[in-house]
């Protein structure tokens, strides 16, 4: 597979990461109280197609690094790890999402203390936001030092990550998933669709770059 056919699959890995997210997200908000078992399992299943389409978009990317610059193979591996364990733990905590609400007809909410579910909070949380701001500085890094993509799709990773970065604390703040700053708290969605705005981005531009 030629760097042209590479670039086009790492791009609509990321235009499909956005789209179908986009498609997740609003199941997470369409109950106010306790989802049925419905919701959640389709929720996960699409997350799951998610997280294929988030490493197909990662080797892409780490690829076209390593094709710039190959003397930036230890950012690009960083970056492909940073987001690989991200993609894993994901998986996991869908899994752990899943297994508190198989075999129960509903009245559950898996992002809640008291679900059974409570480790995959701290996944989705703390340890998710860690993990997306290593990421993302990473994949600037390798942006600046190879001019894979404009200056900005860079800058722009640096924010993004620095935002993430500092939900990190909030492994201290609380359950409550009303607050903004709290371990399960709405910063997680918001920064999650940040993240997700840059991948659209970076999807378009190397699914449009000719050279």
């Amino acid at each position: 597979m030629n760097s042209i056919n590479v670039r086009r699959v790492t791009g609509i890995s990321g235009i499909a990461i956005f789209l179908l997210s986009m498609v997740v997200l609003p199941l997470y908000f369409v109950y106010s109280g306790p989802p049925p078992v419905s919701n959640i399992l389709t929720r996960v299943l699409i997350n799951m197609f998610v997280c294929t389409a988030l490493i197909i978009f990662l080797v892409g990317f780490r690829y076209l690094i390593r094709e710039a610059r190959p003397d930036f193979e230890f950012i690009a591996t960083l970056s492909f790890t940073f987001g690989l364990v991200f993609a894993i733990i994901t998986f996991v905590s869908d899994a752990i999402q899943v297994g508190s609400v198989l075999g129960k007809s509903g009245g559950i909410d898996p992002t809640t203390v008291g679900s059974g579910a409570e480790s995959a909070i701290l996944l989705f949380g703390p340890i998710g936001r860690l993990l997306t701001s290593m990421f993302l500085f990473t994949a600037a890094s390798a942006i600046l030092g190879t001019h894979l993509l404009p200056k900005w799709t860079a800058r722009m990773a640096q924010i993004i990550a620095v935002f993430h970065f500092a939900l990190i604390p909030s492994i201290f703040s609380g359950t409550n998933p009303a607050y903004f700053y709290s371990i399960n708290g709405l910063g997680i969605p918001i920064s999650g669709t940040f993240l997700l705005i840059w991948i659209l981005a970076v999807g378009i531009i190397l699914f449009r770059k000719k050279s």
